[in-house]
């Protein structure tokens, strides 16, 4: 009597496995992080308007404080879970910065690790938090101004730490737009990847749904 053969099951490439859950401080901060900077960037812009300045001002030093104060339990839950260790970029994470460039823009198909941060994203979260710690700075300079005389001039003066303050946001900012980007395509594929296909059998399509859990990720 033949055996007979089970159907074939394609293996999930790594950059098709599902990512694991993020830990809840860290889906908390991700959060509060994200809207405390679209509320500080848009109370920002109404400082430098004459009609809404004083109501401004009273939102953004308290968004500032919240977004403060999440840095620094984040900061400290990282350091205490060692989840530093997976942000921090490596040596290769330069290189592995290339591959993940070259394979979101199509040119070149590489399997991207779900399980971990690429070099991409530890660059890019490393970046942001270095980016946060100056907006915190120099807001710090702007707000008691005179009081904090040796940090104005350590960083040029008031004209030029408004410029920076500025500069700095918009960096934030074009980060967030490339970060909801990659999620929208994440889900797009997602999608895509859930759709049955007639041809296959049932356990290749839970097989394909499984995949379609994209890897757009937070730190």
């Amino acid at each position: 009597m033949l055996l007979q053969e089970r159907p074939t099951v394609p293996t999930l490439r790594s950059e098709e496995a599902p990512p694991r859950r993020h830990p809840l401080p860290v889906r908390i901060a991700h959060w509060t992080s994200a809207l405390a900077i679209l509320g500080l960037a848009t109370t920002g812009t109404l400082i430098f308007t004459k009609h809404f300045r004083h109501a401004a001002q009273p939102i953004h030093y308290t968004l500032a404080a919240a977004i403060i104060i999440t840095g620094i339990t984040y900061l400290a839950f990282t350091l205490r879970t060692g989840r530093w260790r997976a942000i921090l970029p490596k040596r290769d994470s330069l290189q592995d910065a290339w591959r993940v460039l070259l394979h979101d823009l199509g040119i070149k198909q590489h399997a991207i690790p779900a399980d971990s941060y690429n070099g991409a994203q530890r660059i890019a979260y490393t970046t942001v938090i270095i980016l946060a710690s100056g907006e915190v700075l120099t807001g710090i300079a702007l707000f008691f101004g005179k009081r904090a005389a040796p940090l104005v001039h350590l960083l040029g003066g008031k004209s030029m730490i408004v410029r920076e303050h500025i500069g700095i946001m918009l960096a934030i900012l074009a980060f967030i737009a490339v970060h909801v980007i990659q999620v929208i395509r994440a889900g797009q594929k997602k999608l895509r990847l859930n759709e049955p296909d007639r041809s296959i059998n049932s356990s290749t399509q839970t097989t394909r749904r499984l995949a379609g859990w994209g890897w757009a990720t937070f730190p």
